[in-house]
């Protein structure tokens, strides 16, 4: 109970003397004197111990020859009366001050009520014994029925003293462990009751905290006075729920007669239940000379005297030889005997008026246990049973809540009536202003995203807003320099804002300093940059599917494949000039194998009949051959041998391959007719220097990329150039030559509002947009779990489709539409480079061949058995080389320029005729 009891407190020896009434004595009577200290003003106190000792004397089985002694002395002349033990008094703290000197002389005390938790672990107070349990056990029967309804938030409004502050510790401890929200937690000084302004300064305080259920801790004189000041400020309406402790209700108007508004409140009373016969019996007794019923503290006054009989029962053998020596207030001496009646008294079992008496070994009930009732029709009935050894027993279904309410779950919300503060920054479409021709005030100015699901909340959790701009129109950023946050961020820490509402990510920086809700959408990051253009008319626009590199190398490939055709035309001895070569007569045995050797008329004769072959035969026709199959126009020469076989059959292939390639990607380039974004990726932005590249500065995607050690993204901070918002980010990626980094939620927004610019790369850092709120704001899991519900029903996903959908624009101007461009791509080297490597190996190939055709050519030319063939094959090989010399000059000697015989070398060639055939 609370220490604002004032007034003198008496010490009463109880003492009853033999003549009160008659009685056969076997033997000497013991006088036991028992101490109780009460307040001088509290008769009924004086008036049950009276009875309690009436009761024990009457009983002459009980305590035979034992006579417990009353009568009024003041505390120190009271020493001298060799008192056995002390009841009383009425406070914890008066308890705390009697049990040192109680324990100073080693006189057991037994207090009724001293529920002050900290005794249950004080040694020093080994003689201290406690008809009340502990405030310990009433804060776990409040968090056993808060748990049992589901009620996530709590207000608690408790005096001031000993009982308030003590009795909800533990209740604080559990509800920080369970993640459960005291929103409001009001003290009051118990003289504040006499003030009511004061009252309803503390009750508009639970008030605007939007809780609807309600602890009261107090006694029922101070909770008298708070209930009727609520119920007129309307807290005792339907949708309120009251609980109170038992020292709030065991007595007063509370108890006898509450009021009907209360009807459904909720209590814990650890006073017996009514039924008990020993309840009943004492009840009947005093009812017999006074009025009304036994509250709680007489009855466990009633108890201590019991307790105390009990302990002496167990030592009536010994009882005269304990008895304490004398006293004196002068000095101090310990009853050597006091432990054994303390051990005695604990030890001991009986009943009580409040059930069964029976003592822990820290002086405490042994099993402190409460009754969970429920105020129906005026009358507090028992809907459940609380026991330190059983736990919560409540049958919900028997419970009459507040306002008749049959669902207590709509209790849970702590938001009904709160009106928020909520900063927002301009960000179209999740927060922008309305565009409208008149003047708009309040919260009718904003539109967006956000905008709708506020409005949303707000229905479902029945709470109201009031929306402000963000002074420097920011989300907010540590400032290192200042080291300071700003925007948003700020105004939730200097509490000038309930609530941040926007486009606001939840990054780890600002969840160390304020709470996020879960987050309403998912997204990321990507780049808008300037949509690509038309390309303009170009004479050189039929070289596009190519690049330089590989027109170069092709222009190189066709010369390298003319010389390598005519190498093997040329030098193939099974080609048609190589065959012709080998013809020349020119033998062995001719004087040093030269052209000299030859008649005249034998090298006209030679060169006419092989001049169609001798005169095509060049690096020039050798080329243009090469370029004619390349160009699929056809070639009236094809080579005999193998080895230009070779070089031209894959040369024939590399020109399918590429023409193909060619004309495919032509195709492609005229009918898409645009040009393609110049980066793609966030790996092509950062290995690029043309275009520039930067976000909104101070934001979470600018501290991501200057606080990660992630490739390509740290290497890109040292060369963003950012900017102050996101309009101008888009603008700037406008003009060209910029690629703006920034979420993929804005950024598709501009992409269908705008025909000038495009996303492009896929998204990466991933994050959500949530409402941030203040640290350790109770309100966090309700709002989640409303935007998690939202998410579910798709109310969100609708949100923003209409939102996107509602400025989207058409792009048709020009030729042009909004949707993503075709993609087109140069052929570069890198996609071709097999063809050439291919040419390259054909060519080896056919150089390989001509070398074998060397081989075979001269092998076949040897010839033993005639003396004007080579013998040996170095014989053939210089034969066949001095053949090749020996044409050579034919061709080029201006002498057989002309192919006309004189008139003797016609004779002579007639002559030859008739003789023999001449070889050809």
């Amino acid at each position: 109970m609370s220490s604002h009891h004032a007034g003198l407190y008496l010490f009463i020896l109880i003492q009853v003397l033999s003549n009160f009434w008659p009685m056969p004595i076997v033997q000497a009577t013991v006088h036991v004197p028992l101490g109780a200290i009460v307040e001088s003003k509290n008769t009924k106190i004086r008036q049950v111990l009276q009875l309690a000792v009436d009761q024990i004397n009457q009983n002459r089985t009980f305590l035979p020859n034992i006579q417990l002694p009353t009568g009024n002395k003041s505390c120190c002349l009271s020493a001298n009366d060799q008192v056995w033990a002390i009841i009383g008094p009425t406070t914890s703290s008066d308890v705390e001050a009697v049990q040192y000197m109680a324990t100073s002389v080693s006189l057991p005390q037994i207090a009724p009520v001293a529920s002050y938790p900290g005794f249950d672990n004080r040694p020093s107070l080994k003689y201290l014994l406690r008809m009340s349990p502990s405030d310990y056990w009433q804060s776990r029967v409040l968090a056993s029925i808060i748990q049992r309804l589901n009620w996530p938030y709590v207000a608690l409004m408790v005096s001031n003293t000993d009982y308030g502050i003590n009795s909800v510790a533990e209740f604080q401890a559990i509800a920080t462990q369970r993640g459960w929200k005291i929103l409001a937690y009001e003290t009051f000084n118990i003289y504040e009751t006499e003030n009511i302004e004061l009252i309803k300064r503390r009750l508009k305080n639970i008030q605007k905290s939007g809780v609807r259920i309600i602890v009261l801790v107090c006694l029922s004189a101070q909770a008298d006075v708070i209930i009727n000041q609520a119920h007129r400020m309307g807290l005792t309406s339907k949708g309120y729920q009251w609980l109170f402790y038992d020292n709030t209700i065991t007595e007063g108007r509370l108890y006898s007669n509450p009021p009907r508004y209360l009807e459904g409140a909720i209590g814990m009373i650890s006073s017996p239940n009514s039924n008990n016969p020993t309840h009943q019996a004492i009840q009947a007794i005093w009812n017999k000379n006074h009025t009304g019923n036994l509250d709680l503290f007489a009855l466990r006054t009633y108890d201590a005297v019991m307790a105390f009989a009990y302990g002496l029962q167990k030592l009536l053998p010994n009882i005269s030889d304990i008895a304490p020596t004398t006293m004196s207030c002068d000095k101090i001496i310990p009853w050597k005997h006091g432990n054994l009646l303390l051990n005695s008294i604990k030890t001991s079992v009986g009943d009580g008026t409040t059930g069964p008496i029976r003592f822990a070994a820290n002086g405490s009930p042994f099993n402190p246990s409460f009754q969970i009732v429920n105020l129906v029709n005026q009358t507090w009935k028992t809907v459940g049973i609380w026991s330190k050894a059983n736990g919560t027993n409540l049958d919900v279904s028997k419970v009459v809540f507040m306002g008749h309410n049959l669902n207590p779950s709509t209790l849970s919300s702590g938001l009904k009536g709160v009106v928020f503060s909520i900063i927002t920054t301009i960000d179209p479409p999740f927060m922008s202003l309305v565009n409208s021709s008149t003047e708009l005030t309040g919260n009718d100015r904003f539109e967006g995203i956000v905008k709708n699901i506020l409005e949303e909340l707000s229905k479902s959790l029945q709470f109201s807003y009031k929306l402000s701009i963000c002074k420097d129109s920011s989300y907010g950023s540590f400032n290192k320099t200042t080291n300071q946050w700003t925007g948003m961020v700020k105004e939730l820490i200097d509490q000038k804002a309930d609530m941040a509402a926007g486009a606001f990510s939840i990054t780890v920086n600002r969840a160390q300093v304020i709470d996020f809700t879960k987050p309403f959408l998912d997204q990321g990051v990507t780049m808008l940059v300037s949509k690509p253009k038309s390309l303009p008319p170009s004479i050189f626009q039929c070289f596009a599917p190519f690049t330089l590199n590989v027109w170069l190398i092709l222009a190189g490939s066709l010369v390298f494949t003319g010389i390598v055709f005519f190498i093997t035309g040329y030098f193939s001895p099974f080609d048609s000039y190589g065959a012709a070569v080998r013809r020349l007569p020119l033998h062995v045995n001719d004087h040093h194998n030269s052209i000299s050797s030859i008649p005249r008329v034998d090298k006209l004769r030679w060169k006419r009949h092989h001049n169609k072959v001798l005169s095509s035969t060049n690096l020039g026709n050798a080329v243009w051959a090469t370029i004619s199959s390349f160009l699929q126009q056809g070639y009236n020469k094809s080579p005999n041998a193998l080895s230009g076989r070779i070089i031209t059959g894959i040369w024939w292939l590399a020109s399918c391959i590429i023409i193909a390639t060619y004309t495919a990607n032509m195709a492609a380039f005229l009918t898409i007719d645009r040009l393609n974004a110049d980066v793609d990726s966030i790996q092509k932005l950062a290995s690029q220097s043309k275009i520039k590249f930067g976000t909104v500065k101070g934001s979470s995607v600018d501290n991501f990329f200057r606080r990660t050690t992630i490739s390509p993204y740290y290497e890109m901070a040292p060369r963003m150039i950012n900017v102050p918002t996101t309009q101008l980010g888009v603008e700037k990626a406008k003009q060209g030559n910029y690629a703006f980094l920034w979420d993929a939620a804005l950024l598709n927004y501009y992409k269908n509002k705008r025909c000038d610019v495009v996303t492009v790369g896929g998204e990466f850092h991933k994050d959500g947009y949530g409402l941030g709120l203040r640290k350790g704001s109770p309100y966090t899991q309700e709002f989640s779990v409303a935007i998690l519900k939202l998410r579910q029903e798709g109310f969100i996903e609708n949100n923003i489709k209409k939102w996107y959908d509602k400025t989207k624009v058409s792009c048709l101007n020009n030729g042009q539409n909004n949707e993503k461009l075709a993609e087109y791509q140069e052929i570069d080297i890198s996609h071709i480079y097999g063809v050439f490597v291919l040419l390259l190996f054909a060519a080896g190939i056919s150089i390989f061949v001509l070398f074998i055709e060397w081989m075979i050519a001269l092998w076949q030319s040897i010839d033993q058995t005639n003396p004007n063939k080579p013998q040996t094959l170095s014989q053939a090989l210089k034969l066949m080389l001095a053949k090749f010399k020996t044409a050579k000059e034919i061709i080029q000697n201006p002498d057989y320029a002309s192919l006309s015989y004189t008139k003797s070398e016609r004779i002579s060639i007639f002559q030859r005729k008739l003789t023999s055939p001449i070889e050809c």
